[in-house]
């Protein structure tokens, strides 16, 4: 891509900076003649989010460095963010192509680009280029490496990013979900997935993603006593304050018993955090999931998500705890509408098993005062018309996702 055109000069001469003053802020290609800087400026305007601009220096970079393979990979990712997706997988190619035995990121990020077979494929390679750097690592002189080509410089050769055991658990993990999507109509789709879950444990045995989707495997086989051994057994990673105290793993667990939430601390994203206690409540593990919902609650006390996957945990568990049941589904249906929207389905299962709840257990005044509020403040939010196009709450008939289990 070429310099940025300025506003042409009149014809009779005249002095070209006085048609546009140059903008501080505003990048010059032309500036930028190393790789090394490039990708910089790439990765700069990639975390920024400023992908426009990050464009411009991707196609910069593959006309000045056609043959370097970190550029060819940051510019593959920089149009996948792009929605460049045809463009995306012509660089990665081109990236294996010249380094196919260095670099295994771009094998998975290929493999995103990909479907079925094809995916698999590249996470395979993927896997076996990490698999040979981390060998590497431990025993170069017992590595025995083809003497391949290469247009890669022994700077980035130097520079590779050296894979870790959850990188490669996780690359397993991400087959073993092909053979429940795109590949479960496979004759041998059940056998392929445990074979992959199997090596996404063996790789990282302290993965609790791992220890989350073979309990997936076993609730999807209707194996519910399996499924709950996998999903405490990843929980105890994480989660430590429903173990007796001599069970927790040290001292320093003991005092920092219940849910993680720091950046940094190795602890699953709040999202595996919450299909964990999802996949309780399939086990039929009501008390533990509904302690793991009441942490998540004081994180997050407006989410009306959890508070109905809390009343729908207390609803399941019977008759004795339908009190709990009622006032958390109650609050579920008051915090499922606001003033930016309304969240229909939530409100719908609410009612639902309010109304099965109400057959069973009187309503008392405290929940007839709970009901009222809501159904007050349910009068007051509803929009006559919503116009949040960049809220996450469904305002047609619709409604929101489908939460229910």
């Amino acid at each position: 891509m070429g310099k940025p055109k300025g506003r042409k000069v009149a014809r009779h001469g005249g002095n070209p900076n006085a048609w546009r003053e140059p903008k501080a802020s505003s990048p010059s290609l032309s500036s930028v003649t190393t790789a090394e800087g490039l990708l910089e400026k790439l990765q700069s305007y990639m975390e920024s989010c400023e992908f426009v601009v990050a464009e411009k220096f991707a196609n910069r970079a593959l006309e000045r460095f056609p043959a370097n393979s970190r550029v060819l990979e940051a510019a593959a990712e920089c149009f996948t963010e792009t929605g460049n997706i045809t463009k995306a997988r012509t660089c990665y190619l081109k990236a294996i192509s010249v380094s196919p035995l260095k670099g295994w990121r771009k094998y998975l990020g290929l493999a995103q680009l990909l479907e079925g077979q094809n995916a698999v494929l590249q996470y395979t390679r993927g896997i076996e280029v990490m698999e040979r750097e981390l060998a590497e690592v431990a025993g170069p002189a017992q590595v025995e490496t083809p003497n391949v080509p290469s247009a890669s410089s022994s700077t980035e050769k130097d520079t590779a990013e050296i894979p870790t055991a959850r990188d490669i658990s996780n690359a397993y993990l991400s087959i073993s979900e092909l053979y429940t999507t795109d590949l479960c109509d496979d004759d041998n789709a059940e056998e392929m997935c445990k074979y992959a879950l199997d090596k996404a444990m063996m790789a990282d045995p302290k993965n609790p993603e791992a220890f989350q989707q073979m309990a997936n495997f076993f609730l999807i086989k209707g194996d519910k006593e399996a499924a709950a051994q996998y999903v405490k057994g990843g929980l105890t990673l994480w989660y430590t304050d429903h173990l007796p105290p001599e069970q927790r793993i040290s001292p320093e667990n003991q005092q920092k018993v219940g849910v993680d939430y720091e950046e940094g601390s190795g602890m699953p994203g709040l999202a595996l955090q919450i299909d964990t206690a999802k996949a309780l409540i399939e086990c039929a593990e009501y008390d533990l999931a509904n302690r793991l919902f009441t942490e998540f609650i004081t994180h997050s006390p407006t989410d009306p998500e959890l508070w109905y996957l809390n009343g729908f945990s207390y609803f399941l568990h019977g008759n004795d705890y339908y009190p709990q049941a009622r006032s958390a589904l109650t609050k579920a249906k008051k915090f499922a509408t606001t003033p930016h929207g309304i969240c229909y389905d939530i409100i719908a299962q609410c009612d639902e098993h309010l109304e099965s709840i109400a057959k069973v257990l009187p309503p008392t005044e405290d929940s007839d005062n709970e009901e009222e509020v809501v159904q007050t403040e349910d009068s007051v939010n509803r929009p006559e018309q919503s116009n949040c196009e960049d809220s996450d709450w469904e305002t047609d008939e619709e409604g929101c996702e489908d939460v229910e289990m």
